[in-house]
């Protein structure tokens, strides 16, 4: 029996179960994803926060990198982007403040605002945090 037998043969046997899988990784990902912006919008706060870095992930995407102080503390978050340039000429906008929303609950759970660099954003956000 050859490699692509043996290959069409698992996929007929368990075929079905990895594409269960999947939409059930894909769906507990949203589910994730929207409970963590619903408890940012649910107990927001607004700080400002400053972009530290911003790299090259893979396929057009880049990561950028923010810190925020709250009561003293700093915490780190980041987001996926398009690669963009901001008004300091340096791309990703690195060294520029922009509005951090984040939850009274859990100051770890954050979004940045980055005003009119927004339509960079590749992170999606299930809850309308700007209402």
């Amino acid at each position: 029996m050859s490699h692509l037998e043996k290959l069409k043969s698992y996929l007929e046997e368990y075929g079905k179960y990895i594409i269960i899988a999947a939409f059930l990784l894909i769906t507990a990902s949203i589910i994730k994803q929207f409970f963590y912006f619903k408890e940012i919008k649910e107990n927001k706060k607004e700080t400002v926060g400053t972009i530290e870095k911003f790299e090259y992930s893979s396929r057009g995407s880049y990561s950028l990198y923010f810190k925020y102080n709250i009561d003293g503390k700093t915490y780190s978050n980041s987001i996926g982007t398009n690669g963009f340039y901001g008004f300091n000429k340096r791309k990703g906008c690195v060294g520029c403040e922009f509005k951090v929303l984040y939850s009274s609950k859990d100051h770890r759970k954050s979004s940045i605002r980055l005003g009119k660099y927004e339509k960079h954003k590749r992170t999606v956000e299930f809850v309308n945090l700007d209402e």
